[in-house]
């Protein structure tokens, strides 16, 4: 369950990006919904459930980092801390614990959107997007220039860019894990 192949032993190379890393961990990814999440784990030290399937699936699916740092980083924080249910399901999240399905992952703008449709809670924890309106509060990088005036808010200075493409990240990191699980057969 502690070993980076898992519960499953499915022997992935994970990589370990400090610096896009720490951008997770300080809520700077350029994704509000991970970003708020992960700054109400750092100031409440309490994250939803919800919340945390997102962000780890968004740490291990989207950044391809190893999952092993998210778990340590998530027993160093939470008030609700619980070996089993941290371990057990960074495991899950990752792909190397009890999940039929392999690569399962959160698409992160339609659980922003499904989740928090008036951006209330990302405006909460990320009151630099307080003034962007609902409909593009989950995609602040799709602001024009005179939006971005408009709503006082300079994408890269106030807020960052997303640190990833989304789909293009989900695709390059399901080839690796695909490639990881056909080496084990």
């Amino acid at each position: 369950m502690f070993r980076q192949s898992g519960l499953q032993g499915v022997t992935i190379p994970w990589k370990e990006d400090w610096k896009r890393f720490d951008l997770w961990t300080e809520g700077m990814t350029g994704f509000p919904l991970v970003d708020a999440n992960m700054r109400e784990l750092t100031a409440t030290g309490f994250m939803s459930n919800r919340g945390r399937q997102n962000v780890a699936s968004f740490l291990t699916k989207n950044l391809g980092i190893n999952w092993q740092m998210g778990a340590e980083w998530f027993e160093s924080l939470l008030i609700d801390y619980d070996v089993c249910s941290n371990w057990g399901n960074w495991n899950y999240t990752a792909g190397v614990g009890n999940d039929a399905r392999g690569f399962r992952y959160f698409n992160i703008k339609k659980q922003s959107k499904d989740y928090d449709p008036q951006g209330k809670y990302v405006k909460h924890w990320l009151p630099e997007l307080t003034s962007v309106p609902a409909r593009k509060v989950h995609e602040p990088w799709t602001l024009s220039s005179d939006e971005q005036k408009r709503y006082g808010l300079t994408i890269g200075v106030d807020y960052p860019q997303p640190v990833v493409d989304l789909w293009k990240s989900v695709q390059q990191n399901e080839k690796v894990y695909n490639a990881a699980l056909s080496r084990q057969s």
